[in-house]
């Protein structure tokens, strides 16, 4: 059986570093507590993650904070010597994701993520 952790990361705005640094610890914290196969991060159930015309500015905020967050997956992982994925969920297209600030197609490039499931909200 797979024990995931969802996070729905609406109502906030990611261009603060304070928002960013306060999910990366929540992710921290949940997989040094809970023994869990991964994360799931869901960015189409209430967007927007920054203010009004703001998201193709902050596009490369959005894929720092995943690499964060993918390097804190990576390291529990390690110290557990288990499998430990970090998947999300995006808009249906390429363009719609870039709209919220999304860069989908780095993020799977840089190995960012281990599965990016493509949906509508």
């Amino acid at each position: 059986m797979v024990n995931s952790w969802f996070v729905s990361i609406s109502g906030w705005d990611f261009a603060k570093v304070e928002v960013r640094e306060r999910f990366l610890g929540l992710f921290d914290e949940t997989l040094t507590r809970y023994d869990v196969d991964g994360l799931h991060l869901d960015y189409t159930r209430k967007p927007p993650y920054f203010k009004p015309g703001q998201a193709f500015k902050n596009i490369s905020t959005m894929t720092e904070f995943m690499r964060k967050a993918s390097e804190i997956t990576h390291s529990h992982a390690n110290r557990r010597n288990k499998d430990i994925r970090l998947t999300c969920r995006v808009p249906a297209s390429i363009d719609a994701s870039m709209e919220l600030g999304i860069d989908i197609e780095e993020w799977i490039n840089e190995s960012l993520v281990d599965i990016a499931v493509i949906s509508s909200p």
